[in-house]
């Protein structure tokens, strides 16, 4: 019965209301019955397409957060490195390791990935024309 869509609903009511016996026409509460569930049944897709877009974005943003993080992931063949990109195929969030593509639901391992390298600061001038200590922003 999953295979039943609002087509299929629509298309099995207009076959009833065409083919009912005219002395004896459907009666409204059936009607109303059938239309409920109808609504009912497109209620729980609408519900179940959001819940499923949700675990999706969720998936994503889980494996966005390893990027820049070494993953090491399970199984007879293990694939360790840094990762470089997320992202979904087919609903499935996948993250890159060099020029490998892994799902992110194989990944065993996770530790802190290369450490940050810190770049000197030019001094900036102060106030009084210095250029050592803090900068002191101007005056507004």
């Amino acid at each position: 019965m999953g295979a039943l869509n609002q087509n299929s609903f629509m298309q099995l009511l207009i076959a009833q209301l065409k083919n009912q016996d005219p002395m004896q026409p459907m009666d409204n509460s059936q009607l109303i019955a059938q239309l409920a569930q109808f609504r009912t049944l497109e209620s729980q897709t609408q519900m179940s397409n959001s819940i499923n877009a949700l675990v999706e974005m969720d998936q994503l943003g889980q494996a966005a957060n390893l990027i820049g993080k070494n993953v090491e992931t399970g199984g007879s063949n293990p694939i360790s490195g840094l990762v470089t990109a997320a992202g979904l195929q087919n609903g499935v969030a996948v993250l890159t390791i060099g020029s490998q593509t892994v799902y992110l639901s194989d990944v065993a391992k996770v530790t802190a990935g290369a450490a940050s390298v810190a770049l000197p600061v030019s001094p900036q001038p102060t106030a009084n024309g210095s250029d050592s200590g803090p900068p002191i922003p101007a005056a507004r």
